[in-house]
This record gives C-alpha cells, sequence and structure tokens, in this order.
C-alpha cells in the first residue's frame, strides 16, 4: 500500500515522535564526538520543527531535483540546520546534523514498517 505525500508528511511527524525515544535514542549515545543532547528531554515541538525544516530543503530528500548534487545549496542547507540544531546542543556541528537527519529517516522507516505491518498482520490498534 503506498501512503500519499499528504499522508506522509502528517505520518512521518507521527511515527518519528512517537518511536524515537523507543527506536533510536541508542543513536545519541553512539556519537564519537561526544555527547549529544539527549532527544528524550527535547520537546515534541522542536523535533517538529527540525522535520519540517528538513522537509523544505530537498538537497537532502530528494535524489533526482537538481539541488541534491549542488554542494553550495547543501552547504547552506546544513548551516541553518545547525543554527536550529544549537538551540538543544551549543556544539551541533555538519556532522552531528548529518547523523541527527540520518537517525530520524531510519526512525521514520522503521516505524513506518512497523504500521504497515500491523495492518497485513491483522493486530489491532493496541498492538501497534
Amino acid at each position: 500500500m503506498r501512503v500519499q505525500a499528504s499522508q506522509r508528511a502528517t505520518l512521518s511527524v507521527y511515527v518519528v515522535l512517537r518511536f524515537y525515544s523507543q527506536v533510536c535514542v541508542a543513536s545519541t549515545r553512539r556519537l564519537s564526538e561526544g555527547v549529544m543532547a539527549d532527544l528524550r528531554t527535547v520537546s515534541s515541538d522542536f523535533l517538529t520543527e527540525f522535520i519540517h525544516m528538513c522537509r523544505e530543503y530537498p538537497c537532502f530528500w530528494k535524489v533526482k531535483s537538481k539541488e541534491y548534487s549542488d554542494r553550495v545549496n547543501r552547504n547552506l542547507a546544513y548551516e541553518h540546520l545547525t543554527t536550529k540544531l544549537k538551540e538543544i546542543d551549543p556544539d551541533a556541528s555538519k556532522e552531528k546534523v548529518d547523523k541527527k537527519i540520518n537517525s530520524v529517516r531510519s526512525c521514520f522507516r522503521k516505524g513506518l514498517k512497523k504500521v504497515n505491518d500491523s495492518k497485513t498482520s491483522g493486530a489491532g490498534a493496541d498492538d501497534t
């Protein structure tokens, strides 16, 4: 079953916020540069804003766009996201933003898979 773009936007925020603390918290502890701010203590409003900011920059997720291969545009987008991440982590860098984007992306995929698997297995609403 394919999810439409408007449903995907709503679902992505929901899935990331719901499953982030369960599935992806370990990724914040594995950073070799140091300890990043623990996102369990960060408000869901911040995560929602961060996700929406990532969506504003197709250079991160839209492979077939020209912006995806434009390094100047991509570096400017990293700078904007770094300033946003510095609100919770004063030591934020381009590498930490990249890891955070990948963490949110993989968390979304895992959550979406869990939702889709529950639909095909016939599990109840309490099991998802």
